[in-house]
């Protein structure tokens, strides 16, 4: 906005196809790029929320995709004190990124994808490769199915054994997703 400093390019997009390791790189240690010979460095992400600086995110896309990494992160940083990698007021700092990658991410496929998981050989090392907006998407509908109340606005005259076989069918077409 205006002309004061910002903590991004005016062209800025917050990126969108990259793994859970890379965003942890750039929001807790930032990101350099190149653009045409000028290097510009852009300080770690975690400022846009720390700060409340989303201001500096002109699209709806880029906003939203903020709060998808901040999702995952949050995942991550529940994960990282339930093992104890970081205190119960600690944090996620560029100095224990690895370390707290190292120990929740096994856990954070097992959240997303089920206790199975690890045991699916050619997925192994697919689950790195993945997005951060994939896990989160995934997590949220982990969540969903989990809190999910059966649907009480159906017809009074639908016996019971339909809406349970309804529901199962539903659940299966879930799963697969």
């Amino acid at each position: 906005m205006g002309g004061g400093r910002h903590m991004v390019p005016a062209d800025f997009e917050w990126p969108q196809k990259i793994s859970v390791r890379n965003m942890m790189t750039y929001l807790y240690q930032g990101r350099i790029r190149n653009i045409d010979g000028r290097v510009q460095r852009i300080r770690p992400f975690c400022n846009f929320y720390k700060l409340n600086l989303r201001h500096d995110l002109k699209t709806k896309p880029s906003r939203r995709n903020l709060y998808k990494a901040r999702c995952v992160m949050n995942e991550i940083e529940k994960i990282c004190r339930e093992n104890g990698a970081i205190g119960e007021e600690g944090e996620i700092r560029a100095d224990n990124i690895q370390e707290c990658y190292d120990k929740a991410f096994h856990v954070l496929v097992e959240r997303a994808y089920g206790k199975s998981a690890w045991q699916r050989r050619e997925l192994k090392h697919r689950y790195e490769q993945l997005s951060y907006i994939t896990f989160c998407n995934k997590l949220h509908l982990e969540k969903d199915r989990t809190t999910a109340r059966p649907d009480h606005t159906q017809d009074s005259m639908e016996s019971s054994d339909e809406s349970r076989e309804r529901t199962t069918y539903a659940a299966a077409l879930l799963k697969d997703l």
